[in-house]
């Protein structure tokens, strides 16, 4: 939300942004996967590290363990990666991420006992209306790339 405000402000040219509705900005889309991470062992229940109220990864991991009739509980709540992966890697919650994007000390997992497997979530490129070629120069080779990408 910060990073579409900024582009709507002008502030910045482009963004890849999760958000639970397609922004007018919007110049390209791309579903991909969720996965779990943890730190170690998987844990005997889900205890989630996330983004506050708002966030399209908090739905899911809620939605997933609420239709497939897991308990759950928030246990940390941070608007930064660094306290959602700190309590992560203290093994006291987990959390989800897009596919391959897990730091590296930290694992991913698809489904598990208890962790059933996540959706798709879509992400937008958006770009300011008034780009440089600069600007759409990097939007173009993005907007390739993200055509590109298998998921």
């Amino acid at each position: 939300a910060h990073l579409m405000a900024a582009v709507q402000r002008a502030e910045i040219d482009l963004a890849l942004v999760t958000l639970a509705s397609r922004p007018g900005l919007a110049v390209a889309a791309k579903d991909v996967p969720l996965r779990w991470v943890r730190s170690g062992p998987l844990p005997d229940d889900a205890r989630l590290a996330a983004y506050p109220e708002g966030c399209v990864f908090r739905r899911a991991m809620i939605g997933a363990l609420e239709t497939a009739g897991e308990s759950w509980q928030v246990t940390v709540q941070s608007r930064s990666h660094a306290g959602i992966f700190a309590a992560v890697r203290a093994g006291i919650a987990v959390t989800s991420v897009a596919a391959g994007t897990a730091p590296p000390d930290l694992i991913e997992f698809d489904a598990a006992v208890g962790f059933p497997a996540l959706p798709t979530v879509p992400v937008y490129l958006v770009a300011a209306p008034t780009l440089r070629r600069a600007g759409r120069d990097l939007r173009d080779r993005l907007m390739a790339e993200l055509a590109m990408v298998a998921v």
